[in-house]
């Protein structure tokens, strides 16, 4: 029994030792936590048992005033969310986590601007249904991403009347490999098309988004097939379509970076009009039932290259919508988080290397939306 005791307990000590004393040596980042509810509980909790991080809990913010000055496993709550800035400053914090995985866009926005005005690094807590379906865990944060602080709740629309235009139809999206045309792809499996066409002149995001579209849905038994092909190429739009006879088409294949078309204008015209042109009258002519072309607010007056072959574009489809049996519809949108040609890329780009940030005008305000509602919409 004493030889139990001696090995058994010297065994016990050195563990309480490297738990509660070495393993805090090892910690380099100060850490604020946004949130003392289970999330943010279950945050300190596996950065104090966690041996490969580098984040130490200092304390916790959260708005609910009973919470305030007591300890959660002997980290204290220092207050709300207005005394970030000043927390920050009086305890040293290198680091930020906002451990509410149930936050609104709103809520999100208006905490990370208070974030913001310290030096600390701001991460965020996966999403909910991440953490739920055990995809991520709570130690894994991401950085705060533009696409989070969108100021609203994302619009929802009524899933029930797409159904009935999509469910066991044929459907048809040029520029399926694009950020837009991928993302109409996803959201359009979603309603069990009997087939999805994936057509686009760039084998390699074809390759990638029907590799991706077959992984996700393989337990459907939806038809992906992908078409390599060019929409300025009239003779190949018409056998596409006789191939496979498409009930919807949507139009996503277009030149889009403004300052490129304005190098390149005979590109632009060739892509955006005449591609349109040859899409339009091939869906036409093999009885479409609805075609939609996806625009750019940019063809509102428009002062560039590419906002004038859009518009033109938009005309093209106009016009056929009077003279043709398939229904020709235009939706237009400009600043989608995310796309590529979107002028967020390139603003993250030069925050990160400490600016300027080249804004066209002091005064200028744009309005966002996301990847998935654009597509929805």
């Amino acid at each position: 029994m004493l030889l139990v005791l001696i090995i058994g307990g010297s065994r016990f000590c050195w563990r309480i030792y490297r738990d509660l004393y070495l393993s805090r040596l090892t910690f380099s980042k100060r850490t604020l936590i946004i949130g003392a509810g289970s999330a943010g509980t279950m945050v300190a909790r596996q950065l104090l048992k966690s041996k490969e991080s580098d984040l130490q809990p200092v304390g916790f913010i959260d708005d609910d005033t009973k919470k305030h000055h007591l300890d959660i496993m002997g980290i204290p709550v220092l207050g709300g969310v207005g005394k970030i800035d000043a927390i920050v400053k009086k305890f040293k914090i290198d680091n930020i986590v906002i451990a509410i995985p149930s936050l609104s866009r709103k809520e999100l926005n208006s905490i990370f601007k208070e974030c913001a005005k310290t030096d600390a690094k701001t991460q965020i807590l996966p999403m909910l249904e991440d953490l739920m379906t055990g995809k991520l865990s709570v130690n894994q944060f991401r950085d705060v991403q533009v696409e989070d602080l969108l100021g609203r709740d994302p619009i929802v629309l009524n899933d029930d009347k797409i159904s009935e235009d999509i469910t066991n139809k044929v459907v048809l999206v040029t520029g399926a490999g694009g950020s837009i045309g991928s993302e109409i792809c996803r959201q359009i499996a979603q309603f069990n098309p009997e087939k999805l066409v994936l057509l686009g002149h760039g084998e390699n995001s074809i390759y990638s988004i029907e590799l991706e579209l077959k992984e996700s849905f393989r337990d459907s038994s939806i038809e992906f097939i992908p078409v390599i092909a060019e929409i300025q190429d009239a003779k190949k739009m018409m056998s596409v379509m006789e191939t496979f006879l498409p009930d919807v088409v949507y139009h996503a294949a277009a030149h889009k970076h403004v300052p490129l078309m304005e190098r390149n204008p005979e590109e632009a015209v060739k892509n955006n009009m005449i591609g349109t042109l040859n899409v339009a009258n091939a869906a036409s002519w093999h009885g479409v039932k609805t075609f939609v072309m996806i625009s750019s607010d940019k063809a509102v007056n428009p002062t560039s290259v590419m906002g004038a072959t859009k518009r033109l574009a938009e005309m093209i489809v106009q016009h056929m919508d009077e003279s043709s049996n398939t229904k020709f519809v235009a939706v237009r949108f400009g600043n989608v988080l995310g796309s590529r040609g979107s002028v967020i890329p390139l603003f993250k780009r030069q925050i990160e290397k400490g600016g300027p940030v080249t804004v066209t005008h002091p005064e200028m305000v744009r309005y966002f939306m996301t990847i998935p509602e654009a597509s929805s919409w």
